[in-house]
């Protein structure tokens, strides 16, 4: 599944992105299908081949990666192909 991220949930000190808010559509909102994700289930998520991404301030879409892979207590998420500390996935509104 396919998944837009439309707002970001930063830790008490900033460092880290700990949730995401997630695009809903009125079916899924009729449902009661959660909008707010934690970043630790993204990352298991996207190892199961869901794909996440957020619409940048140039209006093209960005796909959302986790980094260490290997060390799940480490995880985190940034947009693909950019470095933390320049994230653009940090644009987003936060919540």
């Amino acid at each position: 599944m396919k998944y837009e991220i439309v707002a970001i949930k930063l830790s008490k000190n900033e460092q880290r992105i700990i949730g995401v808010k997630i695009k809903q559509s009125r079916f899924k909102q009729t449902f009661g299908v959660p909008d707010i994700v934690e970043a630790f289930d993204i990352t298991n998520r996207i190892k199961k081949n869901d794909k996440y991404f957020y619409i940048d301030q140039q209006g093209h879409k960005a796909e959302v990666e986790f980094v260490n892979k290997h060390d799940i207590l480490k995880a985190y998420i940034k947009t693909a192909g950019q470095s933390k500390k320049n994230d653009s996935l940090r644009s987003l509104p936060t919540f």
